[in-house]
This record gives structure tokens, sequence and C-alpha cells, in this order.
């Protein structure tokens, strides 16, 4: 008799036990799937909102596409329109500043990005050294300008030279008469609408002092296809450099430097004799 009640109250008991197993079962069931339905409800939300935000942004970036793929076609290019032989060397007329961090991350920065230059004193030696075959400056022999002057605003001139004695090195003299009969000068060639949608203009030209006739110009534009994103570390208008037209080819010191030189070379022609082999 007493065996029969133990094994009532077990089974009783194991009963109680089972259902409170499967209320919690339950309650935990439906927690779950009320926070499944709750961040469904929530993802659905974000995603609507991403579509709204995506909407925007493609259409954003198919009009930024747009605008630089026509100013590459419209725009875009060398024009050489008289050559010049025998050329020892040449005006200089603004050479680019040096950028700092935060201008190359400025959407207006007021400046020819087209191929810019980190460190502006390679603007100065990709024209009077010698170049190897990634477009680097090098202290080995070869044709190469043998003067670039600066203006320093008050009538006198600073001309830069290869540093014959060191072969590494540029020097110069302050002067007060120039040699040069051309000039060359960057400057950039964006506008508002270009600027809205991160592309950037720069004009290379090559004047002649005396009469001031356009003798070359090169225009180039470059498109920061992140719209100025800074995410990792990221530098906009150098990573522009990478779609660019004409293209960009970067040497191996992601350098652009010797790109303006090739385009000089052509309209202001080296001296058989210029270098620095002597």
């Amino acid at each position: 008799m007493l065996a029969d009640q133990a094994r009532l109250r077990a089974r009783h008991l194991a009963g109680r036990l089972q259902a409170r197993r499967a209320l919690r079962s339950t309650r935990t069931l439906l927690s779950i799937w009320l926070l499944v339905l709750s961040g469904a409800a929530y993802v659905e939300s974000e995603a609507l909102a991403q579509t709204k935000e995506s909407a925007e942004q493609v259409k954003y970036r198919e009009a930024a596409q747009a605008h630089f793929a026509k100013r590459c076609k419209e725009d875009a290019g060398e024009r050489i329109y008289r050559a010049v032989e025998r050329v020892e060397g040449f005006l200089l007329s603004n050479p680019q500043p040096k950028l700092s961090e935060a201008d190359i991350r400025d959407q207006y920065w007021k400046g020819n990005l087209y191929g810019f230059f980190l460190y502006p004193p390679a603007e100065l030696s990709a024209y009077l050294f010698a170049l190897d075959g990634n477009g680097i400056p090098t202290t080995l022999a070869g044709p190469a300008y043998l003067f670039v002057e600066v203006s320093n605003g008050d009538g006198t001139f600073n001309r830069y030279r290869k540093d014959l004695s060191t072969k590494a090195e540029m020097s110069f003299e302050n002067v007060s008469d120039s040699r040069s009969r051309y000039a060359v000068s960057r400057e950039d060639f964006s506008t508002a609408e270009d600027r809205r949608f991160w592309v950037a203009g720069g004009r290379l030209r090559v004047v002649e002092l005396k009469s001031g006739e356009v003798l070359g110009e090169r225009i180039g534009y470059v498109f920061e296809r992140g719209f100025g994103s800074t995410h990792a570390a990221r530098r906009p208008w150098l990573f522009a450099q990478r779609n660019a037209c004409p293209p960009l080819t970067p040497n191996e010191s992601f350098s652009y430097g010797a790109i303006d030189r090739q385009f000089v070379e052509k309209v202001l022609k080296l001296t058989k004799e210029s270098g620095h082999a002597r």
C-alpha cells in the first residue's frame, strides 16, 4: 500500500516537472519567436531605410560617373599646337604647393589634382634629372633640362639645376635676369559642378613668354569614386589618381612626377646636348 502511494506521488511529481519543463520550453520558444519577429521587423525597417538611402546614392553615383565620362570625352587629352626644338630650360610659373592631409581630403581644394605631387621638390627634380624606366629621377647620366626657373614675385628668380658636384641633389642661384623663353604652368581646371561630384580637372600649359602663344596643353581629370570616404585612413584625392583620364600609371614610388615632363618634352624638345653626362 505504501509502495503504491509512493509510486503515485513520484508519477505526480514527474508530471508536474514535465509540465513545468514544457511550459518553460514554450515560454523560451515564444520569447525566441518574439525576438525573431521583432528582429525581422527591425531588419525590414532598416532594409527599407537602406533601400531609400541606396537609391539616392545610386542616383548620385550614376550622375557623377556620367559627368566624369562626359568630361573625359569632351575635354581631356593632349593638344600640341607648335613644338620648339633645342630648349635648355623654362620658367615654372606656379609650382605646386605642398598638400596637407586636410587638402588631400578637401572636396573643394583649389589646385591641380591631376597627377599631383606628394613631395613638391619632385616636380623640379623630374625635369632636371634623367629618368629611369619607371619615370623616377635617377643620378645616372641622361637627357634632362639644364635649368628650371621659379619666380620669387619680386623681380628675381631662383634658377634650379642639378648639382653636378653631388649628382644627387639640386642647387639654385638667385638671379635678376631670367633666361627662360617659355613657361610651364599647372592650374586647376575644375568647375563647381565637377567638384560637387568629386571630379577634379587640371591643366598643364606651355606658352611662349614673349608672344603669349599657347604651344601646347594637357587637360586631365580624376574621379574620387569613394566620394571622400576616409575609412581605414583612406586619402581621397590620392585614391582618385587611379580613376583618371588620360590614365595615370604610378611608378614604384606611387608618384606621377614624370607625367608632366613627358608632355612638356613633346612641346619643348630637349637639345641633343641636354643632360649631365659631363
